[in-house]
Parts: C-alpha cells; sequence; structure tokens
C-alpha cells in the first residue's frame, strides 16, 4: 500500500494528512499543551510539536457564547483542558 504525506495549513496551523490508495488514513493535530492570556484579547498558545501561535481572540466577542469574553478579568481565566482551550 502507497502512503503520502501531505501538510496543509488551517488557520496557522499546520496539519499532517496521511493518505493511502483508499483515502485519508490518519490525521496528526497538534494538542494544545499551554495558553497564555495576552493584551489586547490574544492568547499565546503553545502546542505539543513546539510550535507556538498567537491567537487574536476579538472576531469572536460577540453574542451570548463568546460575548463574556469582554470581561477582561473572566478572559484571562483561559486554561487548556489538554486537548482544547477554555
Amino acid at each position: 500500500m502507497e502512503m503520502k504525506l501531505e501538510k496543509i495549513d488551517y488557520h496557522g496551523i499546520i496539519y499532517k494528512l496521511f493518505f493511502h490508495n483508499k483515502g485519508l488514513l490518519k490525521m496528526l493535530r497538534p494538542t494544545v499543551t499551554k495558553v497564555i492570556p495576552e493584551k489586547n484579547y490574544q492568547l499565546l498558545l503553545e502546542f505539543d510539536n513546539g510550535e507556538s501561535k498567537l491567537f487574536d481572540v476579538k472576531p469572536y466577542i460577540k453574542g451570548t457564547l463568546f460575548g463574556r469574553l469582554s470581561d477582561e478579568a473572566y478572559f484571562k481565566t483561559v486554561r487548556t483542558n489538554g486537548f482544547n482551550i477554555e
């Protein structure tokens, strides 16, 4: 069975996709290991593959679900659960 590795960039995060002759075999997704709230509603994300990314949360702070993130004290309570950020 021939296998092919492709890398895609999705919102600044590199995903590795393994394909074989029947299609997608496996997707390896980097896991957030550390999250640090920064000024101006940005998060510094550190991943298990050694990458670090700065994520701008401002465009998502609206509505009832994410609107409470506008409270800076609440925003700074961000943490990782070992897979996602909460």
